[in-house]
């Protein structure tokens, strides 16, 4: 089932390709009980493929690939990912979630 991420970010797990962090307004397709659970949590939206917009144009990428940010960085805990952001010198919220740190840093990266 295809779904818009609404808010912070989501690690989704690929077969053989580790687990990737897809933010806010990116499409990806996740199996139904995984994406029904994040829209009755108010966390994502069902994508019918009529919606989705052609490649062409400036649609959310589902999954950047080759993106430089370190997909490690989702299997961390947020005591870690605070200390990281701390030695990069961004400032967080003090009672910042997960989601935002690890959306703070792929932005800084």
């Amino acid at each position: 089932m295809q779904v818009r991420i609404l808010c912070g970010g989501y690690g989704v797990r690929l077969a053989g390709k580790g687990t990737h962090l897809v933010l806010k307004g990116a499409v990806v397709d996740l199996p139904e009980d995984e994406a029904k659970y994040l829209i009755a949590k108010g966390c994502a939206e069902e994508i019918r493929k009529a919606e989705i917009e052609p490649e062409e144009e400036s649609a959310p990428e589902q999954i950047a690939e080759n993106e430089p940010f370190d997909a490690d960085y989702t299997a961390m805990t947020v005591s870690e990912l605070r200390k990281i952001a701390k030695e990069k010198g961004i400032q967080l919220a003090a009672r910042a979630t997960k989601a935002q740190i690890l959306e703070a840093l792929e932005n800084r990266a």
